[in-house]
């Protein structure tokens, strides 16, 4: 076998076994001893080959040269190794371990992550915007249900059986009393816009209603009402309408211009 052959033979039977081997040098001798006391390796010194012919002293130089270069590289590779693992400061790091420590992220890296976030993105996406759509017209429809509530309130209290005609008469409140029918924000203007939908209120105005508690004249309240509430997306389908009846119904279209005053739609489902 070649020179180069054994040395590689040696070196990797070292560094395999090196985990559990303990150096140890003896009298006439330099070998490896593992834990249970049994040489692995042993290698001759020049002095050993004291007696032998010439030629098998030239061959068990050599053989000994060998294996001891191999014995000092393997112990080189386990010293940087031991003191690698115990976390000496002094030491340099290799080549190697500097191209590990300073490779960082490829262009193909950061394109797979990208990928991956677009994936999952246009996974989640149309999940979230149906859970939203849903969210809003629930509270659509609790919305509706308030503007009920306000309007029972004002013809029970305030209207003598008639509704107020519109969204700023339910802003008014009773005399003595410091909240009004409908909180602020919803009764500013003729319309408002809540949880992304339009809200919108109207009632059509009777000769012989009489004057309300909190300041709207006779012949204005109505004797009916009707409410509507249509989505600002215009991909939403889902429109609400209710009335005086307190039935709210829903359709694919908008109810603002066929919902009654009193009495179900000409088109459109009710939900209560």
């Amino acid at each position: 076998m070649s020179r180069p052959g054994r040395c590689l033979r040696v070196t990797a039977v070292v560094l395999i076994l090196h985990l559990s081997l303990v150096p140890v040098v003896g009298e006439g001798e330099r070998g490896i001893r593992n834990a249970f006391g049994v040489t692995t390796c042993r290698l001759r010194s020049e002095g050993d080959t004291n007696g032998m012919p010439r030629s098998r002293q030239l061959a068990a130089v050599e053989n000994w040269q060998v294996a001891k270069n191999c014995h000092n590289r393997a112990a080189h590779l386990m010293h940087l190794e031991w003191d690698w693992m115990i976390g000496r400061s002094d030491m340099k790091p290799t080549l190697r371990q500097r191209t590990r420590r300073d490779a960082g992220f490829t262009l193909i890296d950061m394109l797979f992550v990208v990928g991956l976030i677009g994936v999952l993105a246009s996974m989640a996406i149309p999940g979230m915007m149906k859970a939203r759509g849903a969210a809003q017209a629930a509270s659509a429809l609790g919305t509706l249900r308030l503007i009920n509530s306000a309007e029972l309130s004002f013809a029970i209290t305030c209207g003598l059986g008639f509704y107020a005609p519109d969204l700023p008469t339910l802003g008014m409140p009773p005399p003595g009393a410091t909240d009004a029918f409908l909180a602020d924000e919803m009764t500013a203007n003729p319309t408002f816009v809540r949880s992304s939908y339009t809200f919108g209120l109207g009632g059509t105005a009777h000769v012989g209603a009489p004057a309300s508690c909190n300041g709207l004249g006779a012949g204005q309240a109505a004797p009916g009402y009707e409410a509507t509430g249509d989505p600002i997306d215009s991909t939403d389908t889902r429109f609400f309408g209710t009335n005086s009846d307190g039935v709210i119904f829903r359709h694919s279209s908008t109810l603002s211009l066929t919902m009654p005053e009193i009495g179900p739609p000409p088109a459109g489902s009710p939900i209560q």
